[in-house]
């Protein structure tokens, strides 16, 4: 039901696993894959599963010819640093800071 709801309400596909999942917009003229939720489940976060989601996008990303990720971790929201850790352990790189939220770009 979520991935109907982040379609109709902003266009986002969404990739599932039975672990969470990531919901991103493709620009196909500029080449960013955008990443705009990406949640994993509480008991599935102990480990490499995040990362595991995170190659599956860049895979997902490479497939349609994407050269960049972005994504962003909103500092307003719970526990910002776990979000903000799982960005950094892949290889993520700050872009800049806009009202409470912070931007990241990968290059692939």
């Amino acid at each position: 039901m979520y991935a109907s709801y982040v379609k109709e309400k902003e266009g986002f596909e969404t990739l599932m696993t039975e672990h969470g999942f990531a919901a991103y917009h493709i620009n196909k003229i500029a080449k960013i894959l955008d990443i705009g939720d990406f949640y994993i489940k509480p008991e599935s976060r102990n480990g490499f599963k995040s990362t595991k989601l995170f190659n599956e996008v860049v895979d997902l990303a490479k497939k349609n010819e994407c050269k960049k990720i972005t994504c962003c971790v909103e500092t307003y929201l719970q526990k910002p640093e776990a979000s903000m850790y799982v960005v950094l352990r892949n290889k993520f790189k700050f872009s800049h800071i806009n009202d409470g939220v912070i931007y990241f770009y990968k290059n692939i």
